[in-house]
């Protein structure tokens, strides 16, 4: 039995300690997750969750500076890890941040035989502080192994020095949060009437709104509706260029719907777009609404930033990114071939099935916490 810890502030989510209890289902895994007891999740402050019954144990540790994705550290690591004595630290934080090096350094005085896997999902050479850069040399100097979300994120651990094994693991969800559903009931109460496109994130613009806006105003001449999801620090200066492009009585804006929600909405969009635009200190790293309107059997258009082309494959239409040329292109397509949309529709649930579960992910971890539990 290998005793795994599992170190992840996103998993203070229920949806995301889906990866805990797949991992736990593996017999030769013995899963400690540790979370913090809340996050900001963007949108808002979460709770941490507790299952009721599960295969893992979670331990919920205070942090000092909470809610600062590179800036926090738990207060009672050593005793954590006193206790548990892992054979794998599975470490789901970048390796220059604050945590990761509390983690390392706690590790190697008092479980010097445990194994350190850190995940990244870095896809861009941004320049760090001092203190950042030798951190991370800190951490890549002491793991075992480093699992990167995408081709992307494995070139810059190169880049930075990183000489260790490297597997390659996406992100993922659970199909079971995301049931059938029938999309009528939000249309009905939103009034949606028109071919509903539609759009779930922050309302920032890395992701490409501005873009969007300018393709829309492209084919004004035709009947749609936008469904905005999300708010952001940008949120105003679009509803302004909303305004300005003649777009604001097509736009029904929901500033915030709780993920376990959602399953409810993507069914009320014709199609979902995430039309992301990479920037000096951005790129899309994944996409996760992307998979979540594809296993809703949505059909979904994504720029070519970052790692949205591999999400999509042939089960989703791309676009040049920052291009509102093609980008309006692409809408006139999808809003013009009902058969298009019926095979997006079927491929993208087919391909989230396929590669995209915490099921297939989490055996893709065990193999790699398997890999360096042998390394002893």
């Amino acid at each position: 039995m290998i005793s795994v810890l599992f170190s992840w502030h996103a998993a203070v989510l229920a949806s995301n300690q889906n990866y805990a209890a797949q991992l736990a289902a593996d017999p030769d895994l013995k899963v400690t997750l540790l979370v913090p007891p809340r996050w900001d999740e963007s949108t808002s402050m979460v709770e941490a969750h507790i299952p009721a019954a599960a295969g893992y144990r979670v331990i919920v540790d205070e942090v000092k500076r909470p809610c600062k994705g590179l800036s926090f550290r738990y207060r009672n690591i050593r005793r954590i890890l006193t206790e548990i004595q892992p054979d794998v630290i599975f470490l789901y934080e970048e390796p220059y941040s604050y945590v990761a090096l509390q983690m390392v350094y706690w590790q190697r005085r008092i479980c010097p035989r445990a194994r350190i896997v850190f995940y990244t999902w870095q896809n861009l050479d941004n320049r760090y502080s001092l203190l950042r850069r030798q951190i991370e040399k800190y951490v890549f100097r002491h793991a075992a192994l480093a699992v990167a979300g995408s081709d992307d994120v494995e070139a810059v651990l190169r880049l930075h020095g990183f000489t260790g094994p490297v597997r390659k693991v996406p992100l993922a969800l659970d199909p079971a949060d995301f049931p059938a559903a029938d999309g009528e009931p939000i249309r009905k109460k939103l009034g949606l009437h028109e071919f509903t496109l539609g759009y779930v994130g922050r309302l920032i613009k890395e992701k490409g709104l501005e873009d969007l806006l300018q393709a829309l105003s492209l084919i004004n001449d035709r009947p749609f509706q936008l469904l905005l999801v999300g708010g952001g620090t940008d949120e105003a200066e679009l509803m302004a260029l909303a305004g300005k492009l003649g777009l604001t009585p097509r736009i029904v804006h929901l500033p915030y719907v709780k993920n376990t929600e959602m399953y409810r909405y993507y069914p009320a969009m014709d199609a979902m777009i995430l039309p992301s635009r990479t920037t000096a200190a951005w790129k899309e790293q994944f996409g996760r609404i992307l998979i979540e309107a594809m296993v809703c059997g949505t059909p979904v258009l994504g720029s070519s930033s970052g790692e949205i082309p591999n999400v999509l494959g042939d089960a989703g239409l791309v676009f040049a990114e920052q291009n509102a040329l093609r980008l309006a292109e692409a809408l006139r397509e999808i809003m013009d071939d009902s058969a298009l949309r019926s095979r997006l529709s079927a491929a993208g649930r087919e391909r989230v099935l396929n590669h995209f579960t915490w099921e297939r992910v989490a055996k893709q971890t065990a193999a790699v916490i398997r890999e360096v539990a042998c390394q002893k």
